[in-house]
Order: structure tokens, then C-alpha cells, then sequence
């Protein structure tokens, strides 16, 4: 517009823009109870020396995610026994080199409580694609410690963190169960 009625500046001055904006969708993380190794305890109670399968799965945003990282940090009680399995999607890579090197560095720390995949940069080329994916499978074992008492309820939480989002879930509760000694006494 000009300021001047006799003159408005017509059409000289429609002023048009026009662009597009995407946003990558956060990173999702899950963990999931596969199943534990006794046929004697049921659903999600364990007994000292059982072992329990955990899946924890972190689907990758678009884009890059800088100095990506998974921890798992198990309670008191429990502690890593094995790491079964990484797999991710084919389209994703690690400035790490590959995910077979990811799994070969991966550390357990803390007493067999810490358990940390350092995956670098990871980059996700696929634009509004298929979900691409992370999965780590891992065995911990129920530990006979003084704090693993009938009823002890172990919770474990997982973070996937990057330089640009965190996110935490925490694996279904495990309840300890112990055996029960009745002495019955016949004369």
C-alpha cells in the first residue's frame, strides 16, 4: 500500500510468500518382558537365580541424531548376565562404523547394573518412510542378594538420549518370589 487513496498500489504490491516446514517426529522408545528362563514361577514373579529376557526397542527419527546413546540401568537385584542380540533397520548407520561394532563396544558397568550403547551419529535418510529401528536384546539375572526379599519388586529403566531429544521408558515389574521352608515335625 502507497498511502495514498487515489492510489493504493494495486497489485504491484501484493506481497506473496509461500514455503514448507517438516518436523521429525521424536524418537519412541519400548521394552518389553520376553520371558523368563523357570517354568516353576509364572507372569512376571521370579526366583533368585532366574533370568529374564528384556527387548527394548528405539525407532530413529528422520534426519541425524548426534551423540545417540542407550543406557539401561537395572535395580538392585538384578544384573546383566548376556547381550543376545542388536539388530537395527538396513537403512539406518552409525558413524560408528556398523551396528556389529556398536554391539562389540557396548559396556557393562556398574556391577553388571549399567548397561550403555554409545551408536555416535545416527542418520535416518528415509523422509516420512517406514518407522526404522533399533532392537537390543538382553538377559539379566536375578541376583541372590540381601535386598532380593519375597515380594521385592525390580524395575528397570531404559533412556535413549541424543543431542537433540531424550526419551525413558521402564520395563514391566518383576516381583521376587522365594521359596517358603515348612517344617512339620511327626513323632
Amino acid at each position: 500500500r502507497t498511502g495514498d487513496p487515489a492510489d493504493p498500489g494495486g497489485s504491484a504490491h501484493n506481497l506473496n510468500a509461500s514455503a514448507t516446514a517438516s518436523f521429525a517426529h521424536p524418537p519412541t522408545l519400548s521394552k518389553v518382558l520376553l520371558g523368563t528362563n523357570q517354568s516353576f514361577t509364572s507372569g512376571n514373579d521370579v526366583a533368585i537365580g532366574e533370568t529374564a529376557q528384556y527387548q527394548v526397542t528405539i525407532t530413529v527419527p528422520e534426519g541425524v541424531s548426534p551423540a545417540s546413546y542407550l543406557a539401561d540401568q537395572l535395580p538392585d537385584g538384578l544384573a546383566i548376565a548376556s547381550i543376545d542380540q542388536l539388530t537395527a533397520s538396513p537403512s539406518l548407520t552409525t558413524s560408528i562404523g556398523s551396528f556389529n561394532a556398536v554391539l562389540q563396544n557396548a559396556l557393562v558397568e556398574n556391577n553388571g547394573r549399567l548397561l550403555t550403547f554409545d551408536f555416535g551419529t545416527l542418520t535416518n535418510p528415509l523422509v516420512n518412510g517406514p518407522a526404522q529401528t533399533i532392537t537390543v536384546v538382553y538377559t539379566a539375572v536375578v541376583l541372590n542378594v540381601s535386598s532380593n526379599q519375597s515380594g521385592t519388586t525390580l524395575t528397570n529403566d531404559a533412556t535413549f538420549q541424543s543431542d537433540t531429544q531424550d526419551v525413558e521408558t521402564s520395563a514391566p515389574a518383576l516381583t521376587v518370589v522365594t521359596p517358603r521352608l515348612r517344617v512339620r515335625s511327626e513323632e
